[in-house]
């Protein structure tokens, strides 16, 4: 996603507006308000990159003129042997900094492959309660079967005439997963409407268990 895009500020936005396009955002998505915690870490991350891009822009045009600069002593011509010649001190150093650098280059790769497994996922609390909300379907479900109940859902019911009651779990699984995967494809655009549709899916999904919960209790 474009950084700037997150803020809402503009690529020539100056260091002020960018902080106050930054607290606005921070306070909106920050956790403890009542936001989602994957969406305040894509602020900050979004802060850290334009303000890392203005330091860079910064430093580069306010940088020493040419014309500006004071002239350096001109070092003696050096003779053929130094030219050629490298110590034995520099020859050491070389593999030694060339290790170090491929070192670091692998931590960075190990840390950012372990940031990418252990970055938050958009909407984590509403897809935990869709996805508590099915296995509460499911398990309700299973009592009114062992009821000698029907399945009102028709494409429920064929996989359950067809495959018992596990193709009918697996059916919902499938279904469940889609919505979760929709969900975070569709987070990374447009929060709010992947929040719809988690919600949109809890209450239907919750209505319906509220109304097997009815049904178990007039059977029992």
């Amino acid at each position: 996603m474009d950084a700037y895009k997150i803020l809402g500020v503009s690529a020539d936005c100056t260091s002020a507006e960018l902080k106050a396009a930054y607290r606005r955002a921070a306070q909106k998505h920050h956790p403890d308000r009542g936001g989602d915690a994957w969406a305040f870490q894509q602020v900050q991350q979004a802060f850290e990159s334009v303000r890392d891009r203005h330091d860079v822009t910064r430093s580069t045009t306010e940088g020493t003129s040419p014309m500006s600069a004071k002239p350096h002593r001109s070092a003696p011509y050096p003779s053929r042997a130094s030219a050629g010649a490298t110590s034995p001190a520099s020859a050491r150093a070389t593999p030694h900094a060339s290790s170090a650098r491929d070192s670091t280059s692998s931590a960075t790769n190990k840390r950012g492959f372990l940031d990418t497994i252990t970055a938050q996922l958009p909407l984590q609390n509403e897809t935990s309660y869709f996805i508590l909300v099915n296995v509460l379907d499911i398990v309700l479900t299973n009592m009114l079967l062992r009821r000698d109940a029907i399945e009102a859902n028709p494409f429920a019911a064929y996989f359950l005439h067809r495959w018992g009651f596990n193709g009918m779990i697996a059916f919902k699984m499938v279904l469940v997963a889609f919505i979760c995967v929709l969900a975070q494809v569709v987070a990374r655009r447009k929060l709010s409407y992947a929040r719809f549709i988690l919600v949109a899916g809890i209450v239907i999904v919750g209505l319906v268990v509220v109304y097997s919960a009815i049904l178990y209790s007039q059977h029992t």
